[in-house]
């Protein structure tokens, strides 16, 4: 309900800057994990409101940057690009978290919390990353 006024009349380059901005405040508010559950799940509903944005902005960034006959494949490409972050969101954690190697309460909060920060570390590299590509405006002549 939101996204599309945003993209319409801020563009698609604010909106993807928009979603970048959730995402990263969403990863900050996962690291206070061990502070209180209830940060982490603020962090997912900000997470959880740049998806909206992700969703919307590939078909305009679609539709906007590459020639119509060229389409279908970027759309499938980012499509399926969406579908592999989800892949390893699932199975990610199981590189650092070592449910054997947990004895006690403090090592299991150890282990989240690096976790977490790594997460961050990650996303924070993928905005700036993002940032650099979507500095510029979409070519001439397509949409």
């Amino acid at each position: 309900l939101l996204v599309n006024p945003v993209g319409k009349h801020w563009g698609i380059t604010n909106s993807i800057r928009l979603s970048l901005l959730l995402n990263l405040i969403g990863a900050a508010l996962r690291t206070l994990i061990n502070h209180h559950f209830g940060w982490v799940i603020l962090g997912q509903f900000f997470i959880g409101m740049s998806s909206c944005f992700v969703y919307y902005n590939q078909m305009e960034f679609n539709f906007n940057w590459f020639h119509p006959k060229s389409r279908a494949i970027f759309n499938a490409i980012l499509t399926l690009s969406v579908y592999i972050g989800g892949g390893l969101g699932n199975s990610v954690p199981l590189f650092f978290i070592n449910p054997t190697g947990i004895h006690n309460e403090a090592e299991g909060q150890r282990q989240v919390y690096h976790y977490s920060l790594y997460m961050f570390y990650f996303i924070l590299a993928l905005c700036i990353v993002s940032l650099i590509i979507f500095r510029g405006q979409p070519p001439a002549g397509y949409g």
